[in-house]
């Protein structure tokens, strides 16, 4: 009968009726807390449950997941970013994960433009935007800027 009691005890302490189903763990370690300052120690009760408690990092510190330690917040205000100058000529745009092949697309929206695709590394490729010269259009199935079929 004391081995009952004392069983029944045990599985008080793990799921009592003032923990949520948030307050427990599976493995002893460290996770984020709610904040950037708080986080989570996991624990295992001996012969008993996992066991999770909040710990707040002393003042003006914030978590670090990857060392599981403390450190301090950053002091330093942010660099603002430069207004970038107008460029000439081909503009090139981020790495876009519609290209997949060399080759040339046409711009949908304005058919003075296109879009050149080049592959610059393993799985990464580059789109420059291209403009035809004035009074050019693209001309998708040639490949090329094609002029007025007048000359002018």
């Amino acid at each position: 009968m004391l081995k009952i009691v004392l069983l029944l005890s045990a599985a008080a302490l793990c799921y009592g009726a003032d923990r949520s189903i948030d307050d427990y763990c599976s493995k002893d370690g460290y996770m984020p807390g709610p904040d950037p300052d708080d986080y989570y120690t996991c624990e295992k009760v001996p012969d008993q449950c996992w066991n999770r408690h909040l710990v707040h990092c002393p003042a003006g510190g914030i978590w670090d997941q990857l060392t599981h330690k403390c450190k301090p917040k950053p002091t330093a205000a942010p660099t603002p970013t430069p207004t970038p100058k107008p460029t000439v000529g081909p503009t090139p745009d981020p790495v876009d994960l519609y290209c997949s092949r060399d080759g040339y697309m046409p711009d949908f929206e304005d058919h003075h433009k296109f879009y050149q695709c080049e592959n610059i590394g393993p799985h990464k490729w580059r789109l420059t935007m291209q403009t035809c010269p004035s009074g050019y259009t693209w001309v998708q199935e040639h490949k090329r800027c094609d002029g007025p079929p007048d000359g002018r």
